[in-house]
């Protein structure tokens, strides 16, 4: 769940030329975008900054899992640097799309693009991460989830998910997690289909994962 973002507004005591506004805008280095209909009583548009549609990332505590929030950014700057966009997503107000707890901004820890990355800006990164995030090693979230898994004491979706985010932001942390996102007829970024089969081939690739993942 995403809260609206907060937007200041500012009532002139006069119509602006949306023209100068507008070059003046760009002449300060902000992206801008003008719609002008000159039809009598049409209202003209200009708008000034650029929006990002990303997927930030946050550890919930509630959970005790990485989960996914999608979110839109506002930036002034046409290309902002990862950094930057990551501090925008942080400040908004978040929940965990699962337990629904109100998620803490130094929780959040890796923002992506919503869609292809041909859609961002070229010098931005594929991935932004936050190392300073207070939370659990990867290798030892991972190994309690195999754990329940291997149990079956797991909802075997919301932690088959959360397995591949763990994989997905640290790789090379948890290779060993590997064969669990290779299954045959899964695609752990597609739709999943929740059968027992499914079940079935997660509880067994997570035991045999298990048997081989060291502290």
């Amino acid at each position: 769940m995403i809260t609206a973002t907060s937007v200041r507004a500012w009532e002139l005591d006069r119509t602006p030329d949306l023209v100068d506004l507008v070059s003046a805008a760009r002449d300060a280095g902000h992206e801008v975008l003008l719609i002008e209909r000159p039809m009598p009583d049409a209202v003209s548009v200009a708008a000034l900054g650029r929006a990002f549609d990303i997927v930030a990332a946050f550890y919930c505590a509630s959970c005790d899992c990485v989960r996914d929030v999608s979110t839109t950014v506002y930036a002034r700057e046409p290309e902002p640097h990862g950094s930057e966009l990551f501090t925008l997503s942080s400040q908004q107000e978040h929940k965990c799309p699962v337990c629904g707890s109100n998620v803490a901004s130094e929780a959040q820890c890796a923002i992506r693009p919503a869609g292809e990355v041909a859609t961002w800006p070229s010098e931005l990164p594929w991935r932004w991460n936050r190392s300073d995030t207070p939370r659990k090693p990867p290798r030892q979230t991972a190994k309690e989830l195999l754990c329940r898994l291997a149990t079956g004491t797991a909802e075997t979706y919301e932690s088959y998910r959360s397995l591949y985010e763990i994989w997905r932001v640290h790789n090379s942390s948890v290779q060993e997690l590997r064969p669990l996102f290779s299954i045959p007829g899964i695609e752990p970024d597609g739709d999943l289909s929740i059968t027992e089969d499914f079940r079935r081939q997660v509880q067994s690739s997570a035991t045999a994962i298990l048997a081989n993942l060291q502290d």
